[in-house]
């Protein structure tokens, strides 16, 4: 284990833990509302921070953020850093953020290769092992083995964390080519399969002999549309205070955006402020109540989520939530395959510098 001076670059999933904290007190618990959302995004800077910040402090419910990549592709408007190097920037960006939304992070660790035209070309690549940016173990690509890959990953995330909802900035449907990012598409073509999947006992059920991994049916998935059409099942106001923090969620929305230095967001991030998200509802479970019409909450009519205790324990601890953390442990076993990343870390003698492979 190596103590790690730059804020968490290397987890899978994110997770800081105060030295010597016991578990969070009860009245923390039961005030957690019983309910979990899950966002999927392809990048860093995708996922949608206003309606994740808006159930974490509005409606107090656990708010996951699970993005498929580490943004390793993208260009940086910053620095120089590129392609390992910016991903272990944009992770921390994101753990910043986070701090902010008051969610936890979980990454996928599938390859930013740079921009795709088509969701089959983003399976293809993901398909294979990468030993860093440019190097794969090997040259065969499949779309069908990758789009199988990805679903297994999310899969067995679903299985752990138990969202009631999950919902995507990215087109379930849309996926002709030139469409929209090709990673994008197969972040939301792997959203619609993984959705039922992870309720079927045939689907990797040697997933279900880990700890804590069990069947586990989403009641909905949602796409949230970026104006309203008229065509929106529900109307989120993540204008609306949040209510431990005195602010609009939407202004905590923008602060944590203006995290995302490298892609110069800290410029722009004003720009994506708005008082309503709108979605569209995609999939529901087959015994899910009917979405109420005119709602203004993606889980209008869900049961309690009947795991709320377990898993607001944990998430309130393990995220680091509770406490501002300035320094995590890492655990070489779910580092970042390919990653090289210079790093200053204390073994726990006078802090030296050096290149990490991991």
């Amino acid at each position: 284990m190596h103590r790690l001076l730059l804020s968490a670059v290397l987890l899978f999933p994110l997770v800081a833990c105060a030295q010597g904290e016991g578990p969070p007190p009860a009245s923390d618990v039961d005030e957690v509302r019983p309910l979990v959302v899950m966002n999927l995004a392809a990048h860093p800077d995708d996922e949608d921070g206003l309606t994740l910040t808006y159930y974490r402090h509005n409606q107090n419910a656990v708010a996951y953020s699970v993005i498929y990549t580490r943004g390793e592709g993208g260009q940086n408007e910053a620095g120089a850093e590129l392609y390992e190097r910016l991903g272990a920037i944009r992770t921390e960006e994101t753990e910043r953020a986070a701090r902010i939304l008051g969610t936890q992070v979980y990454f996928l660790n599938f390859y930013d290769f740079g921009y795709s035209k088509h969701a089959r070309e983003a399976f293809a690549e993901w398909s294979r092992p990468r030993v860093g940016f440019w190097d794969t173990d090997d040259p065969i690509v499949s779309a069908e083995a990758g789009r199988e890959i990805v679903t297994e990953r999310l899969v067995r995330l679903i299985r752990t964390l138990k969202p009631n909802v999950l919902f995507t900035n990215h087109d379930t449907s849309t996926a002709w080519p030139r469409a929209q990012h090709g990673q994008h598409q197969a972040v939301g073509i792997s959203a619609y399969d993984a959705f039922a999947l992870a309720a079927d006992p045939a689907y990797h059920p040697e997933q279900l002999e880990e700890d804590g991994v069990d069947l586990w049916q989403p009641q909905r998935l949602f796409l949230r549309r970026f104006s309203s059409d008229g065509t929106h099942d529900v109307a989120v106001p993540v204008g609306d205070p949040c209510n431990d923090q005195g602010v609009p969620c939407a202004d905590l929305g923008v602060q944590a955006a203006a995290q995302h230095v490298s892609q110069g967001f800290d410029k722009f991030a004003p720009r994506f402020r708005r008082d309503t998200s709108y979605f569209r509802l995609y999939r529901e479970a087959p015994n899910a109540p009917p979405l109420p019409a005119g709602t203004n909450d993606l889980a209008a009519g869900l049961a309690p989520n009947p795991h709320i205790g377990a898993i607001a324990a944990s998430y309130l601890l393990d995220s680091g939530r509770r406490t501002p953390m300035l320094e995590v442990q890492t655990n070489p076993g779910v580092a970042v395959p390919g990653q090289a990343v210079t790093l200053r870390w204390t073994p726990p003698a006078t802090p030296s510098e050096g290149t990490v492979y991991v």
